[in-house]
């Protein structure tokens, strides 16, 4: 909106005589031009509402005026849907309800058991409104409306601990009652016979090492290793350290010579197979390092069949007491029989001396 200042400075021309003053004489007065300004007055500014604004944007108006439009129209349909669907609940199927030239069909859902209700038309099939609250008539108090019994609760029955392998425990006692063999390890059911394993294994056998048995032509190292499997093996280390039969090392089989007696019949220390091949009675076949030797019977260990030395031991004579002579009556009387005596019993001595020497 324009305004126009139409206060334009006035300009007065005023023309004072005598006679408008009065007869008196006065001076005369000069004719002067007089100028007055008048203040040039602004219009009032108007506040702009939110209103005012609003009806200014005319894009913004007219969406507004779109969803008034839409909010009013559902609204109608809305409230309409109710009004058809309580009368559906009523009456049963009816025809639906025109309004304008749109015809709506709309089935309100009953209400389950502790839904709200105004009566029993709101409540679904075997359910009363009963203080507002659509509830079975037979148990009007209990929210699920299934009537159902009260069971009691039973007790719970303690399970009873059932020790297994590496179950934990306390005791041995609680182990042994799944296997005699565990014991309480470290707070955990084991093997008493190997505690380390957790799956209760018995410990691995370990197999012993299987004695050697020297046997004929067997490595070795001295004669007992022979020994310890055929006393008459000796370990012969001409034929590289391996047992062998003593009486015939050369046999890789260690089988015994076969020995044919020699004629004549062997002499002392030679190669015998029995007695009857030594040349004398008084010799035997002996087992010697060398073989079997016809040696001395009284003296098998001599080579040469020598007799065993005699040492001879000249007895000690153990003092023998006498009884105390008791003193005769009358003194003997010394003569010739006396020396006769004691001759006698020196030679006595004597004889007895010598036959002790040739029994000994």
């Amino acid at each position: 909106m324009n305004y126009t200042n139409t206060n334009a400075p006035v300009t007065a021309n005023a023309a004072v005589t005598s006679n408008s003053l009065g007869s008196g004489s006065f001076p005369p007065i000069q004719k002067q031009k007089i100028t007055i300004q008048t203040p040039t007055s602004q219009p009032p500014v108007k506040k702009e509402t939110f209103f005012s604004k609003l009806m200014k944007n005319k894009p913004v108006l007219g969406v507004l005026g779109i969803l008034f439009f839409a909010v009013l129209v559902g609204g109608v349909l809305f409230i309409n849907s109710i009004i058809a669907g309580r009368n559906n609940v009523n009456n049963g199927p009816s025809r639906a309800s025109q309004a304008g030239s749109c015809v709506y069909t709309i089935n309100v859902p009953l209400n389950s058991c502790n839904g709200g209700c105004s009566d029993a038309n709101d409540c679904a099939s075997g359910l009363s409104c009963l203080a507002g609250k659509c509830m079975n008539p037979n148990c009007a108090t209990d929210s699920t409306c299934s009537c159902a019994t009260s069971t009691p609760t039973a007790t719970p029955t303690a399970t009873p601990v059932i020790y297994s392998c590496n179950s934990s425990c306390s005791n041995d006692a609680q182990c042994q009652t799944s296997n005699s063999a565990y014991v309480c390890y470290l707070n955990y059911c084991r093997l008493g016979t190997n505690t380390a394993s957790t799956t209760c294994q018995a410990a691995a056998q370990v197999s012993p090492t299987p004695a050697v048995v020297y046997n004929c032509n067997g490595s070795c190292t001295t004669d007992a290793q022979c020994q310890s499997g055929n006393a008459g093996y000796i370990c012969s280390r001409d034929n590289g350290n391996v047992c062998r039969l003593a009486s015939n090392v050369s046999s890789t089989s260690c089988q015994s010579v076969i020995y044919v007696a020699p004629t004549p019949l062997a002499g002392c220390n030679q190669t015998c197979v029995s007695n009857s091949d030594c040349a004398s009675s008084s010799y035997v076949c002996s087992d010697t390092g060398a073989g079997r030797k016809c040696r001395l019977a009284n003296s098998v260990n001599s080579d040469t069949c020598s007799a065993p030395a005699v040492v001879y031991t000249q007895p000690t004579a153990q003092p023998v007491a006498t009884a105390k002579p008791t003193k005769p009556t009358t003194l003997p009387v010394s003569g010739s029989n006396d020396t006769i005596k004691f001759i006698m019993a020196g030679a006595g001595a004597i004889f007895l001396g010598a036959l002790s020497l040739l029994v000994l």
